[in-house]
């Protein structure tokens, strides 16, 4: 079923501009990544891999396009290409071109697969729905500034325009490289996941964690993502530590049959913890698309409120923007948060941002609002419209 059937409409006519072209909308004649145009310039012989973006009423096979092979990329509205450095710059220079994006040859190619494969997404998918992004470039390419206008942050972007919610794994280099956070965690338009450790009640060591006065490059939010128990292929046989770090662990054992163990496996890491929010977006989603469809809700009316005390408020409440909604300080010293019907990306980011519960002694920048819980979830977005939904006493362990 599509849910919000009624908003598509007006989404498309609301964000179009704001997530097509995120941050300063990209002129005729400008190659990027703006940092690297001169070290390019210098090469001009040298053949690499670039993104290319047309203006909407352009076709992306004319001129020194058409002399290559390329690979068609919808939600850019363009292509990618490889070609000499000098080509780059005169393609960039012709009428109708947005940008001319360089990618490095060590993130070219899984930068390119990103792309088609959120292409194919967003055109086979039911939408709005839901996207499971455990990965990122290579870690060498992380940032304490992320650039929210390079090729996959802007398909990201377009995909969010047409209803697809991205959860996005926010890197495992929290103790390599503190500041430093995988770049496609960092639109407003994705939800960005870091990792809870339930052994020790606090953010997970590995997950990368923003300089603390990047608010954009925060994680949204922290989910279990430590001993996570997952699947494991069927192509390759378990080694037996793996086997004995599995069997020693008592939820391994409880949870999963015997006979069963050799298919699955305990993992650590950010992959997992979006994983972990991906079925909570996905409860939230289908709650949604419950209460719409019931109180046949239009685009802009009100949907419900949900109270928070003051043991719910972190800094990531009095420092982050809202993307939806209101928050108003209410009688116990927490607050009150009422929703519209909005863009879908928009109330699923900021209802799990608002029902997050607090990580004891973990500051925004590592924890970004709290840590979300599937069982939590569940229990108060599992009556899939029938209610408003309550918030709990909150409990972490």
């Amino acid at each position: 079923m599509l849910l919000f059937g009624s908003l598509r409409a007006s989404c498309l006519a609301l964000v179009g501009v704001l997530l097509l072209i995120p941050g300063e909308p990209a002129r005729a004649g400008k190659v990027g990544p703006p940092r690297l145009v001169e070290a390019l310039r210098a090469q001009p012989g040298e053949i690499y891999d670039y993104v290319v973006s047309f203006e909407e009423d352009e076709t992306p096979d004319s001129g020194l396009a058409g002399q290559r092979e390329t690979l068609p990329l919808k939600l850019l509205n363009g292509f990618a290409m490889r070609m000499p450095v000098a080509d780059a710059f005169e393609l960039a220079d012709q009428p109708g071109i947005r940008w001319v994006w360089y990618l490095h040859p060590d993130e070219a190619t899984g930068t390119i697969r990103v792309l088609q494969g959120l292409d194919y997404t967003v055109a086979t998918l039911p939408l709005p729905n839901l996207a499971n992004l455990s990965l990122g470039p290579p870690t060498k390419f992380y940032r304490t500034e992320p650039e929210l206008d390079a090729p996959v942050q802007r398909a990201l972007g377009a995909a969010a325009e047409r209803g697809l919610i991205a959860i996005v794994a926010i890197g495992n280099t929290g103790e390599q490289a503190p500041g430093y956070v995988n770049p496609w965690s960092a639109p407003p338009w994705v939800i960005s996941v870091g990792a809870w450790d339930h052994t020790t009640n606090a953010v997970w060591t590995g997950s990368s964690t923003a300089e603390p006065d990047r608010v954009d490059a925060w994680p949204d939010v922290v989910a279990p993502g430590v001993d996570v128990i997952g699947p494991w292929t069927s192509t390759r046989e378990k080694s037996v530590e793996r086997r004995a770090y599995d069997e020693a662990n008592d939820r391994f054992r409880t949870q999963i049959p015997k006979e069963e163990q050799d298919k699955y496996t305990l993992m650590t890491g950010t992959s997992q913890a979006a994983a972990v929010v991906s079925g909570a977006a996905a409860q939230i989603l289908r709650y949604l698309n419950g209460f719409i469809v019931e109180h046949k809700t239009s685009f802009g009316d009100a949907l419900f409120e949900l109270e928070a005390g003051p043991d719910r408020m972190s800094d990531y409440d009095r420092q982050a923007p809202r993307l939806t909604g209101t928050a108003t300080p209410n009688d116990s010293g927490g607050m009150t948060y009422s929703y519209t019907l909005d863009e879908p990306w928009r109330l699923v980011k900021q209802i799990l941002i608002d029902t997050a519960i607090p990580v004891p002694g973990a500051r925004s920048w590592q924890a970004g609002a709290g840590l979300v819980d599937r069982d939590y979830i569940n229990a108060q977005f599992g009556a899939y419209g029938s209610e408003p939904p309550q918030l709990l006493p909150v409990k972490v362990q």
